[in-house]
């Protein structure tokens, strides 16, 4: 049965198409073929036109992507510098806490010998309070002491002022 019906549509049309040829409609077929060939060229050019904008937008996206790779790649850079500043400051603390803590030792041994500096003159004052004044040995070693212990007080002061 389609074969029969598809005989019948193309005679349909053939005969159409006479009787309009017959009846001087020809005009009016190539006038609305005219018409179809314009409105084909104009979703033509509206075709490529948008085509040509999804291009050029696909480009400025490419190219605002790259940009933004670049500002991005700026930006680690700067936080690994800042991160390596970082890690130098933290090792020169723990460096200068570590010398804090060695110039708080010397300066508690400085004050046990100052201490034990203290004792022997007090030592030796009562001493000599109860016989002959000290005798000049007594004296240099009392000397000595001192003279080591203002030594070591100023190369603490040296240190804690070159920290």
């Amino acid at each position: 049965m389609k074969g029969i019906a598809k005989n019948k549509k193309t005679k349909t049309t053939s005969i159409t198409a006479l009787e309009l040829v017959s009846n001087n409609q020809f005009d009016l077929l190539e006038i609305k073929a005219v018409e179809l060939l314009r409105e084909l060229q104009e979703t033509k050019a509206e075709r490529d036109r948008l085509r040509s904008d999804m291009e050029n937008s696909q480009s400025g996206l490419s190219e605002a992507l790259e940009s933004v790779n670049r500002e991005l790649e700026a930006k680690e850079q700067i936080l690994r510098r800042q991160q390596a500043v970082l890690k130098t400051k933290e090792a020169s603390i723990q460096d200068l806490q570590q010398s804090l803590g060695e110039q708080r030792k010397q300066l508690e041994l400085i004050l046990a010998e100052n201490q034990n500096l203290k004792e022997d003159i007090e030592q030796l004052r009562t001493d000599a309070s109860g016989q002959n004044p000290m005798d000049q040995h007594s004296r240099d070693q009392i000397r000595f002491r001192l003279e080591k212990v203002v030594q070591k007080l100023d190369q603490l002061e040296k240190v804690i002022y070159a920290s």
